[in-house]
């Protein structure tokens, strides 16, 4: 697994710190369950500030590299 990238690795590291369940962490499934709590939208909202805007954006860039740090995990 050493071709996982930084942030991957991070996230293994930490899993495998914490007891286990079933003998094997499921990673992928809490970075899913996570970036599903993340307040996103499809950039339709009528009346939002710029502020609310920005915030938008960088919830679902947030969302967007917590389902890539899923999958990457998921193929290893």
């Amino acid at each position: 697994m050493t071709d996982l990238s930084p942030a991957a690795r991070a996230v293994l590291d930490a899993a495998y710190a914490l007891p286990l369940k079933n003998s094997q962490p499921n990673i992928a499934a809490a970075l899913r369950a996570a970036a599903d709590q993340l307040a996103v939208t499809n950039g339709e909202c009528p009346g939002v500030t710029l502020w609310e805007i920005g915030f938008l954006a960088c919830a679902a860039g947030a969302q967007q590299r917590l389902l890539a740090i899923a999958d990457e995990l998921e193929t290893h």
